[in-house]
């Protein structure tokens, strides 16, 4: 199960669990470049709680979560689907929109072939 989907699906987790859930889901481009200092000081809990957090998720701390999301992030785009290689273009796309799904195929494409990624 994706992590963004563990993160939506949010009843089994604490109030505290909730508002960090709901945190990483609607900053997580942000999410993933913030230590966990920063993390729990912009959300307003303790470490140990988001550790305890990253843990219900099956991760053994907040670098291994963020480095997880930011995998998942760049494989998927703006609408949260997965980018079709055949069709990766729209018209109107414009040169960042190009750019960032060039650049989430060609990262995906070598992730897949990494053994236990």
């Amino acid at each position: 199960m994706r992590i963004i989907d563990q993160i939506h699906e949010r009843s089994a987790f604490t109030p505290t669990e909730r508002e960090i859930a709901t945190f990483l889901e609607e900053n997580s481009k942000e999410a993933v470049n913030l230590s966990l200092d920063e993390l729990s000081e912009k959300i307003f809990v303790s470490k140990s709680t988001v550790i305890r957090f990253c843990k219900k998720l099956g991760f053994k701390g907040h670098k291994e979560l963020c480095v997880e999301l930011a995998k998942e992030l760049s494989m998927y785009l703006m609408d949260d689907r997965r980018i079709d290689s055949s069709f990766p273009y729209k018209p109107g796309d414009d040169r960042k929109t190009m750019a960032e799904k060039v650049y989430a195929l060609s990262y995906g494409s070598l992730v897949q072939d990494v053994p236990g990624s």
